[in-house]
């Protein structure tokens, strides 16, 4: 599934993560995140992408039961964008990626982004 911030409630997370249900969700940008801990890379960030950490997310009194993993990057126009997925494997890129396909659907775009 990858979907927008609507969806991005830190509780269905945990819910998504025990249906075996794999997402990419962005998430709003004033979202808490909980003891992070950054990736391990081999290389260098590409494109727009800053950041690659897993974290619990929200306050104390919303906070997810496991940790996910967070991709932050910025959009062409340079505005934040802040994606939430249990996905493990793909690179960064390779996140960014799907939640670019899935936001040029929205806009009825079939041109490339920097995303």
């Amino acid at each position: 599934m990858v979907a927008d911030r609507a969806y991005g409630k830190h509780k269905l997370f945990d819910d998504y993560l025990e249906q075996k249900q794999q997402f990419v969700i962005r998430l709003r940008d004033n979202t808490h995140f909980h003891e992070p801990i950054p990736r391990k890379r081999k290389r260098e960030f590409a494109g727009s992408i800053e950041q690659d950490f897993t974290c619990q997310l929200g306050t104390k009194a919303t906070l997810s039961q496991h940790r996910f993993r967070i991709v932050k990057l910025t959009d062409p126009d340079g505005n934040p964008v802040i994606l939430a997925t249990n996905l493990h494997k793909p690179s960064a890129e390779a996140i960014a990626e799907m939640y670019k396909k899935r936001w040029q659907i929205e806009v009825f775009s079939g041109g490339s982004s920097n995303i």
